[in-house]
């Protein structure tokens, strides 16, 4: 990750609460900037686009384009890349998280046969993982 990713995080995460409490006017400006910030990754890192926009609309509370971003991002992303497993497991626990558990085992299912052989373990690491949290889910709402 490179110094200016990290700080669109910086100002995702901490400098935009803080203005949205303080100064309506300077949030709205950078957000905005945040936005076209994100847009020029489109043309030439479209993963990493995706992504950022993620986090754009996490923080927005959009809790499906978020999850529509994540998918986008990793869908741009090769399985020999490093951020590969990285981005499949924010995927996979955004949807467990919003209790779309059908659509994480699918996901899942689906990160197996898409995997390479060096990334089998983890994924199971990751099915074996998902169903551990859907049964404490199941368990804490009876």
């Amino acid at each position: 990750m490179d110094v200016l990713a990290l700080a669109f995080q910086a100002a995702i995460h901490f400098m935009l609460p803080e203005l949205q409490r303080k100064y309506e006017a300077e949030h709205s400006l950078v957000l905005h900037a945040a936005v076209l910030f994100a847009v020029g990754y489109s043309a030439y890192e479209p993963a990493q686009y995706a992504y950022m926009m993620s986090m754009i609309h996490g923080y927005l509370g959009d809790e499906n384009q978020r999850l529509r971003a994540l998918f986008a991002s990793f869908r741009f992303t090769s399985p020999q890349d490093h951020s590969y497993l990285t981005k499949a497991q924010e995927l996979w626990t955004e949807l467990l998280d919003q209790n779309r558990y059908e659509e994480a085992e699918r996901f899942l299912l689906s990160l197996h046969r898409l995997s390479l052989p060096a990334q089998q373990d983890e994924v199971r690491e990751m099915v074996v993982e998902a169903f551990k949290y859907i049964l404490r889910t199941k368990r804490s709402q009876e």
